[in-house]
């Protein structure tokens, strides 16, 4: 549904009569997998054209639906017929809230364009990285990963070398691990390997660029800030009468019947046990003072054994 949009990305549908909790079975589809380079070519396939909609096609499940498939290998896309793109195995997918999916089409626009004050810029307000790192630091390390590949080819590109560089400048600048965007990242190593292995002179960024920018354009333009606000200000305007009510059965209007009065405060008499713990302690004495008394009576009456030296007892 999402991408009825990308008339060149086919997705089958589920066969859910066949479908269980760990079994997924897709429609039947007729194509030639990815995998097979030279079978594209026999039946006639635009290879470069194969590539510009996975690049596309991805790019619209990532950054604008936030639900992209997360296993695109070439063994699980097809060329039809027709020349569209489809895909199978749906096993892996992730997902990408909206503001995160904002951050991340700047963060690929500005590297783009080079404007890496700003993809630094984002980096903060996204808490990506601490606060106590400075700006213009994050900036100049980003210039310095993303300049030596502006304008080449991906196939003089070496991808493992950049996200080497990016990941140097995660521990450099304590930045914390983001489950989601690692996934995706992983997706979109994928996914360029697959299109690069179509279409060898394909430059990802300039294939990228003008939807970037179309999307930006409606996500952060005037439009997108009035439809935001509109939102926002309708879901205000529904919480009023629940505000108003709170506020009432704290004030209620003039002429209306007085709240109730609170109820007396209850005053917890404690019983005096003062007397109780004297007299305890009086009986208590006496009873000790009487048994060490006749204690000692006993003792003293007692007779001495008699010496067996035949003397006087002791």
């Amino acid at each position: 549904e999402n991408l009825v949009a990308e008339s060149g990305f086919f997705v089958p549908r589920i066969d859910w009569t066949r479908t269980s909790r760990r079994v997924m079975t897709l429609e039947w589809i007729d194509g030639i997998k990815l995998t097979d380079r030279q079978a594209l070519i026999d039946a006639g396939h635009d290879l470069k054209s194969l590539a510009a909609i996975l690049v596309r096609a991805f790019l619209r499940q990532a950054v604008i639906d936030g639900f992209f498939h997360a296993d695109l290998h070439q063994g699980n896309l097809f060329a039809l017929p027709d020349g569209r793109l489809a895909a199978i195995d749906f096993g892996i997918m992730g997902r990408i809230d909206r503001q995160a999916r904002v951050w991340l089409g700047e963060i690929l626009y500005g590297l783009i364009t080079a404007n890496y004050r700003r993809v630094a810029e984002i980096h903060f307000e996204a808490q990506y990285v601490p606060p106590h790192h400075s700006v213009e630091e994050f900036a100049s390390a980003l210039r310095a990963v993303g300049e030596p590949i502006r304008g080449l080819p991906v196939k003089e590109i070496s991808v493992a070398q950049m996200l080497d560089s990016l990941f140097t400048i995660t521990r450099d600048f304590d930045m914390p691990t983001q489950p989601h965007l690692l996934l995706l990242q992983k997706t979109m190593v994928m996914e360029e390997g697959v299109a690069t292995a179509l279409d060898p002179d394909i430059n990802m960024w300039e294939t990228a660029e003008p939807f970037l920018r179309e999307w930006l354009r409606s996500e952060l333009g005037p439009e997108a800030f009035i439809a935001d606000e509109l939102v926002r200000n309708v879901r205000t305007l529904r919480r009023l009468p629940h505000l108003i009510r709170r506020i009432e059965a704290h004030y209620p209007p003039e002429g209306a019947a007085p709240p109730p009065p609170p109820l007396p405060d209850i005053v917890v008499v404690q019983p005096l046990r003062f007397w109780r713990y004297l007299v305890t302690a009086l009986v208590s004495a006496a009873a000790g003072a009487a048994c060490l008394f006749l204690l000692d009576r006993g003792n003293a009456g007692k007779a001495h054994p008699p010496d067996p030296r035949g003397g006087a007892p002791g």
